[in-house]
Parts: C-alpha cells; sequence; structure tokens
C-alpha cells in the first residue's frame, strides 16, 4: 500500500542515531513552456538553470548578490516531463545543507539525504501522479567530518538543515566530482539502456551536461512545487530521556505481524502506546507493506544509490 503523507510543519525534530529517515510528498509535477533552460558557467561545467523574466520575455541568472540579474541566451532546453521520466525511480544526492535564518547555506554535510521521485500507476486517492521520497541518515559518528554528516555540535547548537534547489545554493554541491559522477551514471544508463542513443549522441549530450540538467529540474521541481521542511537532530537529555521500546512479533506459516511497544514505567498507557510494525522496500520507497506480511521476508543490506560514488 501507498505510504500516507501528512502535512509537515515548518520544521521537523528527528532523533539523532535512530536510522535512516524518510520524508514523503505527493503532486503532480507542473511544467511551463518557459522552463528548462540552462547554460554551462564555464566549459567544463556546472549547469546553471535560468530564470524567466516575464516582463521583459528574457531568460536571466540571478545575481548572487541581489543586484541585476544578468540577460542570459539559453544554451539548452530540458524539458521537466523529460527528467521525470529519465530519473524515475533513481536514487540520487540531494542537498540538504546546514543554514542559518532566512536561507543563508554553509558547508555541508553534502552525504546527509537521498531523493526518490516515482510515476504512480494510477495516481493515488488526492490525484497525485508522482511520489517523492527523501531518505536522512540520522547517524552521528563521532570522529565524521562536519563536510559529509551532522556532528555531535550540530545537536549542540540546534543547527538546523534545509534543502537547497537555487543555483547559488547548490553550485559547489553539484561541482564535486563524485555528485557529478553519480548524475553522469544515472543519465547513461537510462540513455545508453533505453533510449538506444548512439555514441555521438551520448557524447554530444555530455559535453552539454544533460545529465546535471535533468537533476536540476527534478530539484527546482522540488522547492518550488513542495514544501520541504527544515530537520534539526536532538539527542535524550535528563528532561527528555530515551523511550526503551520492545518489538514483539508474531511469525506465522505464511504471514506475519509485529507490533512496536513503547515503555514509559508508571506511566504505561497499554496499547495505546503502540504501534503497528511496518516494512518499506527500499527499492519502491513509497509503498509500506500490509500490517500482515509475508513471512518469507529477506533482509539485506540498505542501499541508496551509487554506493561506489558515495
Amino acid at each position: 500500500m501507498l505510504v500516507n503523507l501528512c502535512d509537515y510543519k515548518q520544521s521537523v525534530t528527528l532523533i539523532a542515531n535512530s536510522g535512516v529517515q524518510f520524508l514523503d510528498f505527493g503532486l503532480t509535477p507542473q511544467d511551463t513552456a518557459s522552463n528548462g533552460r540552462f547554460v554551462r558557467k564555464t566549459a567544463n561545467g556546472p549547469l546553471l538553470r535560468l530564470d524567466f523574466d516575464l516582463v521583459n520575455g528574457r531568460y536571466t541568472l540571478p545575481a548572487p548578490d541581489g543586484g541585476q540579474p544578468e540577460v542570459v541566451k539559453p544554451e539548452s532546453t530540458i524539458p521537466l516531463h523529460d527528467s521525470l521520466t529519465v530519473l524515475d525511480g533513481v536514487w540520487l544526492p540531494i542537498p540538504f545543507l546546514r543554514f542559518n535564518p532566512p536561507r543563508t547555506f554553509v558547508e555541508g554535510p553534502d552525504s546527509l539525504a537521498r531523493g526518490q521521485v516515482r510515476k504512480l500507476s494510477p495516481p493515488d486517492a488526492a490525484g497525485n501522479t508522482h511520489r517523492v521520497t527523501v531518505a536522512l541518515d540520522s547517524q552521528i559518528a563521532e570522529h565524521a567530518t562536519s563536510a559529509l554528516s551532522p556532528v555531535e555540535n550540530d545537536i549542540l547548537n540546534g543547527t538546523r538543515f534545509a534543502l537547497a534547489w537555487r543555483d547559488s545554493e547548490v553550485e559547489s554541491f553539484l561541482d564535486q566530482t563524485w555528485i557529478d559522477g553519480w548524475l553522469r551514471e544515472a543519465f547513461t544508463q537510462f540513455a545508453d539502456g533505453v533510449e538506444k542513443r548512439s555514441e555521438r549522441e551520448l557524447h554530444q549530450a555530455m559535453r552539454s551536461f544533460e545529465y546535471q540538467a535533468h537533476w536540476l529540474n527534478l530539484l527546482s521541481m522540488l522547492g518550488e512545487q513542495l514544501t520541504v521542511p527544515e530537520v534539526k537532530f536532538v539527542t535524550h537529555t535528563l528532561s527528555t530521556p530515551a523511550i526503551p521500546v520492545d518489538l514483539i512479533l508474531d511469525v506465522g506459516n505464511t504471514h506475519t505481524c509485529g507490533v512496536i511497544i513503547e515503555d514509559h514505567g508508571d506511566a504505561n498507557d497499554g496499547l495505546r502506546q503502540t504501534a503497528e510494525l511496518q516494512v518499506r522496500s527500499l527499492s519502491e520507497p513509497q509503498f509500506l507493506n500490509e500490517p500482515l506480511f509475508t513471512s518469507r521476508l529477506e533482509f539485506s543490506e540498505a542501499r541508496f544509490g551509487k554506493q561506489h560514488f558515495s
């Protein structure tokens, strides 16, 4: 069954070291004829997505200091619906970065989040044609570098993380070798394996950074058409201790179900403090198993995309 969607508040609090946490969204992507125009910053990239000035009917690059936008002639056009097809069901790196209000991003962490967009057939009950899943790694490693993942100081300082999606916010993220390689390989697999492009066509697509355009289109869709909340991590304290839980499994010959029971000590309130065990497939993260799932279940290593890059 499809994951139930909820209306997130502006900020979501996650428990540190609680595994991979998911944010789920539904939408019907909106595209316009003026969107999907790009230029290269230099001959070697990265690609930049252009804005469209409705008053003057021209494409512009926003000035980094909030000054007058630069009028630019687009070098390439990649519609959003093409990007949704090329990257359908593919785990991608997502820039969920530290920031200072209102919207000043600072370095890292570059490997906090992964995202996947998948087309539904048929649409869900609300009419959404696509589901978006954002996976966040809550692990706070003792000796991790702050450039890659959240660290202890982020918890102590109440650091918040948010989706970066504008050119000026993601330029350095996109210019990293491992990000570029991940997107290049994902695009090549589709262009070669599905579209059967010739070697010449593929070479030309790489020169124009088409693979970056598809990623930028999806990222802009998330930023403009969804309300993705800010995130902060917390841990247990003397005033808010961790709550122990028990897992009870009822394993049958053909089907299994389970419940998770919270232990509040003297404040226990029976079944009101329980939750049904739900199993999510990471290859199709928009789906959850029914509460009664098959007993023939195998667990495997979690993979969120191309591990040889990240």
